[in-house]
């Protein structure tokens, strides 16, 4: 299996999935962020052997708060202030559809009182060798880096155990979590018969409210930094038209796939908003001018020239039906991806 920075999710099959007596909660559309118990804060970021510093234009200090990825969140004192001495796991969160105002606030290298309106919505306390466990985690089919224990970390006898569960350890939160800005987010226990109409009927409420979906974690596992089988995501999704502006070419990703020489990406518009969505076949994705191939293999990722053609199938102009799950705040449909061709 491979290694992640933090526990991710798996996409729920409901056709595969038992889920009687796993607890669901809502997907919250925010910015994932993991608490090191503070043993990071006030050091530089070129010292915690757990940050990943690749991409960093100047020098950073540590605040104890890592996003999904393992970057610095320069979150200010006060906040910091308001966290335990052991580790988080959970979602800065500012509300429904706030979610660019939230990212623009929490990529900021300098805190402001923006964050006054950020929650910390826990889900849950990796044990510290889950944690600090070695590994090297890749991100995306950019670059890798490595997690190691700190050789500095001490006192690390706070907090939830090797074997703890998911469920032993709400317990545990439920007893240390009490700020209004820190809070455990609630969990609900699916029944053991008809727990797919309980899926669907808490995730129709979370989408009414301005969710995006919902998540569905056994109460049995155990917090392991990789996407996990034990930790499901389900998010509906919806069907949309949109009419094909540009085509991106490809590059080869982590999954085996080479794309070189290919079409990588259709570009769509679709009421003003132009995005690019994928999901061909290789058949679909193949162009048949030398020219075109050969700029592709040169021009990884980049949009094809206007003059180009494109693949056979997938002229300009015509429309296209995708898949996407929500809109952002700017109305560009989220996770689109393409779903067949219009006749």
């Amino acid at each position: 299996m491979k290694k992640e920075f933090l526990m991710l999710a798996q996409v729920l099959d409901p056709a595969k999935h038992y889920l009687g007596g796993a607890f669901i909660s809502q997907k919250l559309d925010g910015v994932r962020a993991i608490w090191d118990g503070g043993l990071s804060r006030g050091r530089m970021a070129s010292e915690v052997p757990y940050a990943n510093t690749y991409k960093d234009k100047k020098p950073q200090k540590a605040t104890g708060l890592w996003s999904r990825t393992g970057k610095v969140i320069a979150a200010p004192d006060w906040f910091l202030d308001k966290l335990p001495k052991f580790p988080l796991d959970g979602e800065l969160w500012m509300g429904y559809h706030s979610f660019q105002q939230l990212t623009s606030c929490v990529n900021s290298e300098t805190p402001d009182d923006r964050w006054r309106l950020v929650e910390y919505k826990i889900f849950d306390s990796p044990s510290w060798s889950a944690l600090f466990a070695q590994r090297v985690v890749k991100v995306r089919n950019d670059y890798s880096f490595m997690v190691q224990s700190p050789p500095w970390a001490f006192n690390m006898s706070q907090g939830v155990k090797d074997h703890w569960t998911f469920e032993l350890v709400q317990k545990y939160l439920k007893q240390k979590l009490g700020d209004d800005q820190v809070t455990l987010l609630e969990q609900t226990k699916l029944p053991p018969a008809g727990f797919m109409a309980a899926v669907d009927k808490f995730t129709k409420r979370v989408l009414e409210q301005g969710g995006e979906g919902s998540i569905i974690r056994y109460g049995h596992s155990i917090w392991t930094p990789e996407r996990s089988w034990n930790l499901l995501k389900y998010k509906p999704l919806q069907d949309a038209e949109g009419v094909v502006t540009g085509y991106f070419s490809g590059k080869e990703t982590d999954k085996g796939s080479k794309l070189l020489g290919m079409m990588g990406a259709l570009e769509l518009n679709w009421q003003g908003a132009e995005f690019k969505i994928s999901g061909f076949t290789d058949a679909e994705r193949t162009l048949i001018s030398h020219e075109e191939r050969e700029w592709c293999r040169q021009n990884p990722g980049e949009r094809m020239p206007n003059t180009f053609r494109g693949p056979p199938g997938f002229p300009k102009g015509s429309s296209v039906t995708f898949q996407y799950r929500e809109l952002s705040d700017d109305g560009v449909p989220k996770e689109a991806r393409y779903l067949r061709k219009d006749e």
